[in-house]
């Protein structure tokens, strides 16, 4: 995930609402689903 989050440029308004890129990746990968096989 850190790898990710380093890749991530955050807007003004996420920057002001002290959302961090950790807190992006952490929304976006629970909000995928597992495949299943």
């Amino acid at each position: 995930k850190a790898v990710l989050a380093h890749r991530l440029l955050l807007n003004g308004k996420a920057r002001m609402s002290h959302t961090t890129e950790e807190d992006v990746v952490e929304e976006i990968v629970g909000k995928i689903q597992v495949p299943k096989l």
